[in-house]
């Protein structure tokens, strides 16, 4: 997987205003918690950053599935 920018963010792009990379042993992910948010398909949050299920985690045979949001 190649480097890519989302909102200015460093790292791979694993999913909407999220981003991750290693630094050797340890993952770091990154998003913009002043991001546009999105409301949940519940309408119950707002979701900030999300990898939209399990992706996988560049360089590894992990995988990573993550939801950053606020209460509406």
């Amino acid at each position: 997987m190649a480097k890519a920018k989302v909102a200015g963010l460093t790292g791979h792009a694993i999913g909407r205003n999220v981003t991750a990379e290693l630094e050797g042993n340890i993952l770091v992910i990154r998003a913009a918690i002043d991001a546009d948010s999105q409301t949940s398909a519940s309408g119950k949050s707002e979701v900030v950053a999300t990898t939209n299920g399990n992706v996988a985690v560049p360089g590894t045979d992990l995988k990573l599935g993550l939801n950053l949001y606020r209460p509406a």
